[in-house]
C-alpha cells in the first residue's frame, strides 16, 4: 500500500514471548511485537505526568538594566526585573524575561504609557498563576523610593509629578497638581522646560474675575488676522509709553480704519531694543526728510519708493544677501571698512574705488586679467593641480625654490636664468629641442632618469662625474679624446 509506505514515530512498542516446547500442533517458542504508531506529519506531545504548579499571589521585585541605563524596555513596552529571592542574579540586565506591564489605559496606538524606571519595586503577578506568563501590576514607593509630596504634611496634593532623564534631581520635574484645600482650590501645570498648546479649530478661555500674565522676554504674533475699526476716535494726553525688548511680527495683516481720528498731545515714547519684521510690505513715501541715527534695520521682500527723499544715516550697521546693485559713474572711498557679500552681482562703469585698510577673502574665483602689471613683494604661493602655459615669457627667479609633483610644462622661445637653485626631478620625462643648456659649478642627482638626446653638443669644465652600476648604450657614436680610441661601433660597457 504507497498510503502506507512511509515513515512514523513509534509512540509505544509491546514485546510478547513464549518460551515451551514444541506442542502437539507442532508449533514452538513464540514472539510477539505490537507497536503504536502515527504518522510523522503530525506533532507529538507526550502526556504530562506531573502537573504544572500553580503560583498565586503577588512577588515583589526591583526593575533592572543596563549600567547607567534610566529606562530599560523594548519596542512592546516590557521590562526586566530581579526577584528579592533570586541570589543567582542581582541588578544584571537579564535577571528576568521581558515581562508585560499593566498600564491605565491601552489601545491600538493609544492608552497610557508610564513606564516603572530602573531601581523601582513593582509588583509582579502570573496570569491565572502560570509562572510562564508574569505581569507587572503595580508600583509602590520605599525608602529609596519616597512619594513626590511631602507626607503627611501635604495630603491636599493631588497629580503627577516625572522626574528630568540624565540623572535628573528632585528640581528637574514636570508636574501636574490638583490642590484640594477648601477655599483654596487650585490646579497648577509646571512645565520644566518647554510648553506646547495645540489647537485645531477654536480655543475660548474664560476668566471669572483677574488675569495676570508674566512674560520675560515679550512676543507678540499675529497670523492671517483682520482687525477692522469703524467711527473711533481715541485721544491720549500726557501719555508716556516705553517698550523694552518688544519683538512683533505681523504676517498677512489686514488693519482698516474708516472715520478714525487720533490725537496724541505731550506723548513721550521710547523703544529700547525694538526688533521689528514685515514681510512682503510695500510702503510709499512722497516729499519725506527722515533722520537715524545709531539704526540697525532688516528688510525682508520690501518694495520701497522714495521721491524727493533726503536720508541722513550715521553709525548704521547694514547687511544685505542676494543683492543685485548696478552702479554708473560712481565714486566710492571706503576706509578700514569690512563688508561680507553673499550671492552678489555687481556692475560698476567708470568707478574710482579707494580702499585702505581692507582685508578680502575669495573662494572660488575665476578671474581674466587683461594688461595687468602687478608686483608682488615677500609673497608665498602655493598651487596644486595647475596647468600653465607660458609663450614667449622671460622670467628671473633668484634665491627660489620649487617643489612639483606631477606638472605638465609647455615652454616655447623661453629664456631661463636661474642663481643658486636647487632642483629636484623624480620619474621625470624631459624632452628638448634645439636647446643650449649652461651649467656652472652645478650638481645634479638623477634618479631612475631617461635622457634622449639629438644631435646635442655638450661641453663640461671641470666636471666630475662618478658612475655606479650605469649602463651606457651608444649606437653610430663618434667620441674624440687624447689617449683614447674609442672609435667601435656598438660598444658597450658594463661595470
Amino acid at each position: 500500500d504507497a498510503a502506507r509506505n512511509r515513515r512514523y514515530y513509534v509512540t509505544a512498542s509491546q514485546l510478547t514471548f513464549l518460551q515451551d516446547g514444541p506442542d502437539s500442533s507442532g508449533q514452538g517458542r513464540n514472539v510477539m511485537a505490537v507497536f503504536r504508531a502515527m504518522t510523522d506529519d503530525r506533532p507529538f506531545r507526550p502526556l504530562r505526568l506531573t502537573a504544572k504548579p500553580i503560583l498565586p499571589g503577588i512577588q515583589s521585585a526591583t526593575v533592572v538594566g543596563p549600567v547607567n541605563a534610566e529606562v530599560h524596555t523594548d519596542k512592546l513596552g516590557r521590562i526586566r526585573v530581579h526577584f528579592h529571592w533570586d541570589r543567582y542574579k542581582t541588578q544584571e540586565e537579564d535577571a528576568s524575561c521581558w515581562i508585560r506591564v499593566s498600564q491605565a489605559w491601552a489601545g491600538k496606538g493609544w492608552g497610557v504609557l508610564a513606564l516603572p524606571r530602573v531601581g523601582q519595586e513593582v509588583l509582579v503577578t502570573y496570569v491565572d498563576g502560570d509562572l510562564d506568563r508574569p505581569m507587572v501590576t503595580g508600583i509602590v514607593y520605599n525608602g529609596d523610593n519616597p512619594t513626590p509630596y511631602d507626607l503627611p504634611k501635604d495630603i491636599r496634593y493631588t497629580g503627577l509629578v516625572t522626574r528630568s532623564l540624565k540623572q535628573g534631581r528632585y528640581s528637574n520635574a514636570s508636574q501636574i497638581t490638583f490642590d484640594d484645600q477648601r477655599g483654596a482650590e487650585r490646579v497648577m501645570v509646571h512645565a520644566e522646560r518647554d510648553m506646547q498648546q495645540t489647537t485645531e479649530r477654536n480655543s475660548s478661555e474664560a476668566v471669572g474675575q483677574d488675569q495676570n500674565i508674566d512674560v520675560k522676554g515679550t512676543s507678540t504674533s499675529v497670523t492671517g488676522a483682520s482687525i477692522k475699526f469703524t467711527g473711533v476716535s481715541v485721544s491720549f494726553t500726557g501719555l508716556s509709553v516705553s517698550f523694552t525688548g518688544v519683538s512683533t511680527s505681523f504676517t498677512g495683516l489686514s488693519t482698516s480704519f474708516t472715520g478714525a481720528s487720533t490725537s496724541f498731545t505731550g506723548v513721550s515714547t521710547g523703544f529700547t531694543g525694538v526688533s521689528t519684521g514685515f514681510t512682503g510690505v510695500s510702503t510709499s513715501f512722497t516729499g519725506i526728510s527722515t533722520g537715524f541715527t545709531g539704526v540697525s534695520t532688516s528688510f525682508t521682500g520690501v518694495s520701497t519708493s522714495l521721491t524727493g527723499t533726503r536720508t541722513s544715516v550715521t553709525g548704521t550697521s547694514q547687511g544685505m544677501t542676494g543683492i543685485s546693485t548696478s552702479m554708473t559713474g560712481t565714486s566710492v572711498s571706503a576706509t578700514g571698512m569690512s563688508q561680507s557679500m553673499t550671492g552678489v552681482s555687481s556692475s560698476y562703469t567708470g568707478t574710482s574705488t579707494s580702499v585702505t585698510g581692507s582685508k578680502m577673502s575669495v573662494t572660488g574665483t575665476s578671474k581674466s586679467v587683461t594688461g595687468t602689471s602687478m608686483s608682488d613683494t615677500g609673497s608665498s604661493v602655493s598651487i596644486t593641480g595647475t596647468s600653465m602655459s607660458t609663450t614667449g615669457s622671460s622670467t628671473s627667479v633668484t634665491g627660489s625654490k620649487m617643489s612639483t609633483t606631477g606638472s605638465d610644462v609647455g615652454v616655447t622661445g623661453c629664456s631661463v636664468s636661474t642663481t643658486g637653485a636647487s632642483v629636484k626631478l623624480v620619474g621625470s620625462d624631459t624632452s628638448m629641442t634645439g636647446s643650449e643648456t649652461k651649467a656652472v659649478g652645478s650638481k645634479m642627482s638623477t634618479t631612475g632618469s631617461s635622457i634622449s638626446s639629438v644631435g646635442s653638443e655638450v661641453s663640461s669644465t671641470g666636471f666630475s662625474n662618478s658612475t655606479t652600476g650605469f649602463k651606457y648604450s651608444y649606437t653610430g657614436a663618434s667620441y674624440s679624446d687624447t689617449g683614447v680610441d674609442l672609435k667601435k661601433v656598438g660598444m658597450e660597457v658594463k661595470s
